[in-house]
């Protein structure tokens, strides 16, 4: 893995050329190794949100830097050891991603160092950020919430904003949420596959239902259809050569595995592993050219939506082989996959996640211009945000589309069941004393 540098160079000077693979963090208007005493504070002292990690070579000669790899992760502004660690999980995240088998690819001369100070300034701003932030959970305890939403007579390609006013949103369970949609048409009607998650459970599971486009609503009551010892989510059904498929999102068993329908709609079967070492996440397989193409996200925490990888094969039962450009796409905004692939006008778009406020913070719409087996370009066309004024106001995350019919999903936050007052008293205890 090579050296990383054991102390930070003083401010304004070069970061080190002794060689081997150095991780290097950028904070904010702060740029230092990831082994600096103080990583994790130029969030606290700068107000950011965001950081990047980076995994460099030196050349110890000419001192120009290549990168082997990058990892954005969203920061606290008021936790610097909750930071730090976010921080070593990146780092690793690339390692674990294959960062360091990469050949590099040129960022230019070595970056200055800038180190974070830990001084009573930013020591006052965490104290009084940390009990904010106590206050707000006691006095609004509150969790996430997610659900379905139907409309017609949008077309996100065009650019244009969603017409908010105009959803109409299916109500979720009052102890869980719907998320994750996804529709097809069969001959004689349509479905609606979701994920169900419920909150004293913890885990997700797939569901289906029969679905009415002309009314936005569900046809009878949903009944799931595929559980399992670990969460599932993003479950991505699809028709080829007369068999149903589903590729839905399993992560946690360290896989990415597509199953096929015994009985469609209600029961599903393991067909086989794509990729049999690779934790997915929110895969989509395109079939474009005779050949299929996997985009996917490579789910090491904490970067489970800053990577997307693409693998292609030429039939669903051949080895995907890794595309050389990968990742494809880093950064919180738009490299998770939110949706199929759509095709317009001989044009080819790719939806992704905008994550860089919170998980699931709005769309982002790319145009693909290239994709072959040895070349991959796409050009970002615009973020789309959620109506901040409508009922569900925090983040929108799916897109899907079908014989006119649009489905998204919607976050809102709604309040947990009170906590007993000694547990109350105990967790306020906890955070104010906290030493993350």
């Amino acid at each position: 893995m090579g050296k990383l540098i054991s102390s930070p160079e003083p401010d304004g000077q070069v970061i080190g050329t002794n060689g081997g693979v150095q991780f290097l963090v950028e904070e904010g208007p702060f740029t230092y190794p990831l082994s600096c005493a103080s990583a994790g504070w130029g969030s606290v002292a700068a107000g950011v949100g965001r950081a990047r990690v980076l995994a460099l070579v030196i050349d110890p000669v000419s001192g120009d830097a290549g990168v082997l790899g990058d990892a954005e992760v969203r920061v606290d502004t008021a936790r610097p050891s909750y930071n730090a660690r976010q921080l070593a999980g990146a780092a690793a995240a690339l390692v674990q991603q294959g960062a360091l088998d990469r050949v590099p690819r040129p960022f230019g001369r070595a970056p200055v160092i800038r180190v974070p100070e830990v001084g009573a300034r930013t020591a006052v701003l965490r104290i009084g950020r940390r009990i904010w932030q106590a206050a707000t959970q006691l006095l609004r305890p509150t969790r996430v919430q997610w659900t379905i939403g139907v409309l017609s007579n949008w077309d996100i390609t065009r650019g244009e904003d969603p017409p908010w006013s105009e959803v109409k949103w299916l109500t979720p369970p009052i102890d869980g949420y719907l998320a994750d949609p996804f529709l097809v048409k069969t001959a004689d009607r349509t479905w609606l596959f979701y994920e169900q998650f419920m909150f004293d459970e913890n885990l997700g599971t797939l569901w289906v239902a029969p679905f009415d486009p002309k009314t936005g609503t569900m046809d009878g009551s949903g009944i799931e259809v595929l559980r399992t010892a670990f969460h599932l989510s993003f479950p991505n059904v699809f028709c080829h050569d007369r068999d149903w498929y589903m590729l839905p999102e399993q992560a946690r068993s360290g896989v990415t595995a597509l199953y096929r329908a015994k009985n469609f709609p209600y029961q599903w079967e393991k067909h086989r592993d794509l990729l049999p070492s690779f934790p997915g996440i929110d895969p989509v397989l395109y079939r474009r050219d005779g050949r299929w193409w996997l985009f996917v996200t490579y789910g090491s925490s904490p970067c489970n939506e800053n990577n997307l990888y693409v693998f292609s094969a030429p039939s669903l039962d051949a080895e995907f082989l890794p595309h050389p450009m990968n990742p494809v796409s880093t950064g919180l905004h738009g490299a998770r996959m939110a949706g199929q692939l759509i095709e317009r006008d001989g044009k080819l778009f790719r939806l992704g996640q905008d994550g860089r406020e919170s998980y699931g913070g709005g769309l982002v719409l790319f145009e693909i211009e290239d994709l072959t087996e040895t070349t991959y370009r796409e050009r970002h066309v615009r973020t789309f945000l959620p109506n901040s004024e409508g009922l569900y106001p925090s983040g929108f995350h799916s897109y899907i589309e079908c014989d006119g019919t649009v489905i998204v999903d919607g976050q809102r936050f709604i309040s947990k069941p009170r906590r007993p007052l000694v547990e109350l008293v105990n967790h306020i205890i906890a955070e104010l004393f906290s030493k993350r």
